[in-house]
C-alpha cells in the first residue's frame, strides 16, 4: 500500500505569533475583530473593562485570557482567531511565510440561522408568498392510502423534525405532482379547482394549510450547497415582478460584507443593518459568519519531505479495523429477515413504521413528544473493548514501556510490517486525508529532520474537511472539485452523489459549499445541483451482505457522500444518518494508536513512528492529588507548558505564568478531574513565520490517494426484568399452554408503531365493541425483532372463534395489501404464571380486558401534539388510580415512586444533567399537572370523558381486587402493563417520565398535606 499526494495541502493556523502567548491580552484590531465576531457580547463587556471591578473585572479577565491564548495557539479555524491556504509541494525547502494580519482575506456571510428565519418571514408575507413558487416536500412517499414526509418545528432556534401521515386523495396527489416542477400557489390554484368542486377562496385556504404543514415547501428555502444564501436569495426576490421592500436593505447588506477590508466598525455597521428589517423577536444572537483566509508571501512545502511522510504513514496502515457500524449491521440483518434479497424503495425500508427503521430512530418519529424531548436513551454502549490484533500490539508496547522504564513508546517499521496478514483481506478508501501540525527537528527541516504530530488519518475520501471552505476560496474549491473528480473517474458505472440536507440552521455554516459533484442527493430542503437524485428514486437491497443504493431513473448504482465536517452520528434523521453511514460500508480505516483498556491510566507516555507522532504525552490530574503545583509537576515529569483538553477544545497552560497557573487551578477547581496533553510547540520548532521571523503553529490538511489496495467503489435491546410477586408453585390443574384452537386466539400483528396505533383505533375498538364473539380479550404492544400488536381472544368454547376468525379477518386484509401490516401470526399463547400466580391468573386476564378497553377509550380520544400532552396525563391519572383501586395511602404510593424512579433514573445513565432535564420538564408543567390531577375540577379541565372510562375500569376490577388482593409487585406490574398499552413507541422512556413525575407529585401533596395539620 502506497499514499501519494496531490501536490497540494491545506495550511492552518493562528492570526497571532506564539511569541505573543505568554503576554496579556493587546488592544490588536484583529484580536478585537475575533472577540466581536464570537461573542458580541464580551465584546462589550471588553470596550467598558475599564469601569469593571471585583469579580466581574476577574471573569472577564480570565475569558479575554482564554480568547487571546486561542488566537496564538490553536490553528484551527474560528472567526478570524486562525484561518487557512492553500499551499503547493515543490522540490525545494519549505518555505511558510505569513503576511501580516491586516493582508489577510475575510469571507463574510449571513449566519445561516439568520438567514432561515428571514425566509420564514418572506413566505409567511401573503404579497411575497404569492408571487414564489412551491415544491412538494422531497421527503414525500406513499404507504398504502397514505402520504408520509418529514416536517420541523422551530423553537429556540433547534430544528424538531417528526414524520407526519396524511390521508391521500385525487386532488391531492394532482397538486403534490404538479408541486414536484415547482408552482406558484395560483397555478396550483387551478389545478385543484380542476380536480375538485371547490371555490378560488377554499382553494386558497387549502393551499395555504399545505404550506403550513410543509407538504409544500417554499423556493426560498436555506440551500447547502450552490450559491453563498445571500446572492440566491437575492437572485430570487429580484425575479418577482414586485419584489419585498427588504430586497433593497439585502442588497446594501451584501455590499457591506463584500468590503475589501473589515473591522469591528463594519460588523456593526452590518448589524445594525439586519436590526432595521423586522423580525418577530428581533435580531438572532449570531448574524455573521466569517472565515479567514491566509495571505502568504512563501506558500511552499519540500515535496520530498511530503514523500518521506507518506511513506511512514502507509506503514501505519498496517495498524487499520475494518470500520464496524452497528446501526447498518442491524439494518442489513432487518432487512434480510424482512425482504431477503427483494429491492425496496429507501423511504419504506428506512421508515419505522413500515419498514425496518434505522439506528432506533424509527420509535422516536413514531413516539417522541414534549415530554421525551432532550433525554437519553436507555443503556447504550458500555464501551466494551474487542481484543483485536491492534489492542494486543498496544497493551505489548505499554508493558514494554514500563518494564523497561523507557521515555516513551516507539515503533519499529519491522513490527509494523508483521501485522500485514492481519490487515491483507482489508478494502480501504481509494482516497484519504491526513492532519497534523508540522514541526522542525533539532532546528533543522527536511525529509530526514522533521516532526508530524498526527491528528487524524482518516476518509473516505481526500477533501472532506475543505468543503466549508470552498465558498469563500475559489482555489480551493477548483481543487476539491478536481479530486472529488478522480474519485469518481475510477468507477464511471457508478454514482457518486452529494448529499445535501439541512439538520440544524446554525449547522449550515459547517455544512454550506458550492456544488462539488454532478449529482445530489437533497432531503427535507433545497439543492443547488443541476443533476437531483430525488429519495424516491431510490430502491435498496441487500446483496452478498452488503447494502445496495440504486437509482430508477439512472439504472446505476448510488454512493453517497457528505464532504464536510459535520459529525452527523447523533440527533440526526433516519435517511441523512442512513446515507452518511453508507459512505464507510465495508471499508477498513487507519486506527492511529488506541489505548484502549490503559486509557484510564493517570499518565500514558509519547507514541512515535520514525518521524510521526502517533499519541502526543498525557496526564489525567485529580484535584485531590494536588496539594502543591511544583510538586506535582516534579512527581508526574510535566513540562512548562501543557495543553488542557476537552472534548475537542485545546488550550495552552503556562506553569511559568502566573496566568497559566490561575487557568490551570480553575479548571480543576471546577472539574475536579482533568487531562493535559504536551504542548509541542516552540519558538524554535515552528515552521510558519511571518515577515519579522515570528512563530506561528500550525495544521496540515494532507490530502492523499492510496495505491495498491483493493478499490473501495462498490464496497464502498433488552430492558431490566420486571419484579415478580412470586406466586405459589404451579398446579397441575392450571394450564399454562394454549395452542391454536384452544380457548384462548392469539394474534401477533407486525406492523410499524404508528399503524399500531390505527389499527387499535379504527379496528379493534369497533370490533371489541360487537357482542357475542368472545366472552373477554386484551392487547399489549410488543417489539422483538419486530413492532407488532398481540391480541388475545377468550372463549370456553372453541368452535366459537370460526366467526371471529371470518369476522376479523376481512378487517385486516385491506392492512395487508397496502403493506401496513407486515404479517399476521396466530400463535401459542403461554401465560406468565410465575409473574402472576397461578391461583389468579384467570382473574388476572379479565383485568387486562378491563384495562385494554379503558385504553382503547383513551386513546380514541387523543390528536395530534396537544393530544400526546393528555396521553402523558392519562398515564398519571390511570396509574394513581390503579393504586387507589388496591387502597394505597398517600405515604405508600409515594414509598412506591421513589423505588421505581430510582431503578429507572439508573438505567437512563443516572446523570446530574439528567436529573436536571426531568425536574425542568415537571416544573414546567406542574401548575397545569396539579389542576388536572385534581378529579374535583374534570369537567373545568374537560377531561371528564377520559376519567369515566377509569371509572369503569376501577369499577370493573373492584370484585377482581377483592377476590385476591395484591401486593406492591403486583401492583407494579399492572402499572407497566396499562403504560405499555398507552403510549405508542419508547415505553421506557416514557415510564421514566411517569415515575418522576408521579414521585415529585406525592412528594408535594404529602408536604401540602402536613402543612395543613395542626401543629402539635
Amino acid at each position: 500500500m502506497t499514499l501519494t499526494s496531490y501536490d497540494k495541502a491545506l495550511l492552518r493556523t493562528p492570526v497571532g505569533s506564539l511569541l505573543l502567548a505568554g503576554q496579556p491580552p493587546r488592544e490588536e484590531p484583529i484580536f478585537e475583530e475575533a472577540l466581536y465576531l464570537s461573542s458580541p457580547e464580551l465584546w462589550s463587556e471588553y470596550k467598558k473593562r475599564d469601569a469593571l471591578t471585583g469579580k466581574k473585572r476577574d471573569k472577564l479577565t480570565l475569558s479575554l485570557h482564554k480568547y487571546w491564548l486561542r488566537g496564538c495557539t490553536r490553528a484551527t479555524p474560528y472567526a478570524t482567531f486562525a484561518g487557512s491556504t492553500l499551499v503547493d509541494m515543490e522540490g525545494k525547502p519549505t518555505s511558510l511565510v505569513l503576511d501580516a494580519p491586516g493582508a489577510h482575506r475575510r469571507s463574510v456571510r449571513l449566519d445561516m440561522n439568520y438567514v432561515a428565519q428571514l425566509v420564514h418571514v418572506l413566505t409567511e408575507d401573503p404579497a411575497t408568498r404569492g408571487q414564489l413558487r412551491f415544491l412538494t416536500n422531497n421527503s414525500l412517499y406513499t404507504v398504502g392510502d397514505t402520504y408520509r414526509y418529514v416536517e420541523y418545528t422551530i423553537a429556540n432556534n433547534v430544528r424538531k423534525y417528526q414524520l407526519t401521515s396524511i390521508e391521500r386523495t385525487p386532488y391531492l396527489n394532482a397538486l403534490l405532482e404538479a408541486g414536484r416542477h415547482g408552482r406558484r400557489l395560483e397555478e396550483l390554484r387551478v389545478v385543484l379547482m380542476e380536480t375538485e368542486q371547490v371555490t378560488a377562496e377554499e382553494a386558497d385556504g387549502f393551499l395555504l394549510q399545505l404550506c403550513e404543514a410543509q407538504l409544500l415547501l417554499s423556493e426560498l428555502e436555506p440551500c447547502v450547497t450552490g450559491e453563498e444564501p445571500i446572492d440566491r436569495l437575492i437572485g430570487q426576490l429580484s425575479a418577482l415582478l414586485e419584489p419585498p421592500a427588504v430586497l433593497s436593505d439585502l442588497r446594501h447588506i451584501r455590499d457591506l460584507t463584500r468590503l475589501p477590508q473589515h473591522s469591528v466598525e463594519s460588523y456593526v455597521a452590518i448589524d445594525e443593518a439586519l436590526r432595521r428589517i423586522d423580525l418577530p423577536g428581533g435580531v438572532p444572537r449570531n448574524t455573521l459568519q466569517t472565515d479567514l483566509y491566509l495571505s502568504a508571501a512563501g506558500r511552499t512545502l519540500d515535496k520530498t519531505l511530503v514523500e518521506a511522510l507518506l511513506a511512514q504513514a502507509s506503514d501505519l496502515m498496517y495498524l487499520s479495523r475494518r470500520h464496524q457500524n452497528a446501526d447498518l449491521n442491524d439494518f442489513k440483518n432487518a432487512f434480510v429477515q424482512r425482504w431477503e434479497e427483494a429491492e425496496v424503495p429507501l423511504s419504506i425500508a428506512l421508515d419505522g413504521d413500515v419498514g425496518v427503521g434505522y439506528a432506533g430512530v424509527g420509535d422516536e418519529l413514531a413516539g417522541e413528544n414534549e415530554w421525551l424531548d432532550g433525554l437519553p436513551h436507555p443503556g447504550g454502549d458500555a464501551g466494551s473493548l474487542s481484543n483485536d490484533f491492534i489492542q494486543q500490539f498496544v497493551l505489548d508496547k505499554y508493558h514494554d514501556f514500563l518494564r523497561h522504564g523507557r521515555t516513551g513508546i516507539f515503533l519499529e517499521e519491522q513490527e509494523l510490517k508483521a501485522l500485514a496478514d492481519k490487515v491483507s483481506g482489508h478494502r480501504f478508501p481509494g482516497q484519504l486525508f491526513l492532519m497534523g501540525s508540522l514541526l522542525s527537528a533539532d532546528g533543522v527541516l527536511d525529509k530526514d529532520h522533521f516532526l508530524f504530530d498526527l491528528s487524524s488519518f482518516g476518509g473516505p475520501g481526500a477533501a472532506n474537511l475543505f468543503g466549508r471552505f470552498t465558498h469563500g476560496d475559489p482555489d480551493l474549491c477548483r481543487f476539491t472539485q478536481a479530486i472529488l473528480r478522480e474519485e469518481e473517474e475510477q468507477q464511471s458505472d457508478i454514482l457518486y452523489a452529494e448529499v445535501a440536507h439541512l439538520p440544524q440552521a446554525r449547522i449550515g455554516n459547517v455544512i454550506l459549499r458550492p456544488v462539488l459533484r454532478r449529482f445530489e442527493i437533497p432531503y427535507v430542503g433545497a439543492s443547488g445541483a443541476a443533476g437531483q437524485i430525488p429519495v424516491d428514486d431510490l430502491l435498496i437491497s441487500v446483496r452478498q451482505g452488503q447494502v445496495v443504493l440504486r437509482s430508477k431513473t439512472h439504472g446505476k448504482r448510488v454512493l453517497p457522500r457528505l464532504t464536510s465536517a459535520h459529525n452527523y452520528s447523533h440527533n440526526s434523521l433516519p435517511v441523512y444518518k442512513f446515507l452518511c453511514d453508507l459512505q464507510l460500508q465495508d471499508l477498513a480505516m487507519p486506527n492511529i494508536w488506541d489505548w484502549g483498556a490503559v486509557a484510564p491510566a493517570p499518565f500514558l507516555p509519547r507514541v512515535t513512528y520514525k518521524n510521526i507522532i502517533l499519541r502526543k504525552a498525557r496526564w489525567i490530574v485529580e484535584e485531590r492529588a494536588v496539594r502543591d503545583i511544583a510538586e506535582f509537576r516534579r512527581q508526574w515529569n510535566v513540562p512548562g507548558r501543557v495543553v488542557y483538553a476537552e472534548a475537542d477544545n485545546e488550550l495552552l497552560i503556562d506553569f511559568d505564568t502566573a496566568a497559566g497557573v490561575a487557568l490551570f487551578t480553575h479548571y480543576l477547581q471546577r472539574h475536579k478531574r482533568i487531562m493535559l496533553e504536551e504542548f509541542l510547540f516552540t519558538e524554535e520548532n515552528c515552521v510558519v513565520r511571518d515577515g519579522e521571523g515570528r512563530a506561528f503553529t500550525n495544521e496540515l490538511i494532507i490530502p492523499v490517494r492510496l495505491e495498491g489496495s483493493p478499490a473501495s467503489g462498490a464496497g464502498a435491546r433488552g430492558g431490566a426484568a420486571d419484579v415478580r410477586d412470586g406466586g405459589a408453585p404451579e398446579p397441575a390443574a392450571v394450564q399454562r399452554k394454549f395452542i391454536p384452537g384452544s380457548e384462548w386466539l392469539y394474534y401477533k400483528i407486525y406492523c410499524g408503531r404508528k399503524t399500531g396505533e390505527t389499527l387499535l383505533k379504527k379496528l379493534l375498538l369497533p370490533f371489541v365493541r360487537q357482542e357475542g364473539l368472545f366472552e373477554h380479550f386484551f392487547f399489549i404492544r410488543y417489539k422483538d425483532d419486530f413492532s407488532h400488536l398481540r391480541i388475545r381472544f377468550y372463549n370456553s368454547d372453541p368452535r366459537r372463534h370460526e366467526r371471529l376468525r371470518e369476522a376479523l379477518t376481512p378487517l385486516l386484509h385491506p392492512f395487508i395489501e397496502s403493506g401496513l401490516v407486515d404479517k399476521v401470526v396466530l400463535d401459542t399463547y403461554t401465560r406468565e404464571l410465575e409473574r402472576y400466580g397461578d391461583y389468579r391468573m384467570a382473574d388476572v386476564e379479565r383485568m387486562f380486558g378491563n384495562d385494554s378497553r379503558a385504553v382503547l377509550g383513551l386513546i380514541d380520544l387523543f390528536e395530534g401534539a396537544e393530544g400526546e400532552k393528555y396521553r402523558l396525563l392519562f398515564a398519571l391519572r390511570g396509574t394513581d388510580a390503579l393504586l387507589d383501586d388496591f387502597h394505597f395511602t398517600l405515604g405508600e404510593k409515594r414509598s412506591l415512586f421513589q423505588g421505581l424512579q430510582k431503578g429507572f433514573f439508573q438505567e437512563f445513565g443516572g446523570q446530574l444533567r439528567l436529573q436536571q432535564t426531568l425536574n425542568e420538564k415537571y416544573r414546567n408543567h406542574q401548575k397545569w399537572l396539579f389542576s388536572h390531577m385534581d378529579p374535583a375540577l374534570d369537567d373545568q379541565n374537560e377531561i371528564r370523558e377520559g376519567t369515566d372510562l377509569l371509572t369503569v375500569r376501577s369499577r370493573m376490577n373492584a370484585p377482581i381486587i377483592t377476590r385476591i388482593g395484591g401486593g406492591a409487585a403486583f401492583v407494579q406490574s399492572l402499572i407497566h402493563m396499562y403504560l405499555n398499552r398507552l403510549f405508542i413507541a419508547q415505553p421506557r422512556k416514557h415510564e421514566l417520565v411517569v415515575y418522576h413525575f408521579l414521585e415529585k407529585y406525592y412528594a408535594s401533596q404529602l408536604a401540602i398535606t402536613a402543612a395543613r395539620l395542626p401543629a402539635g
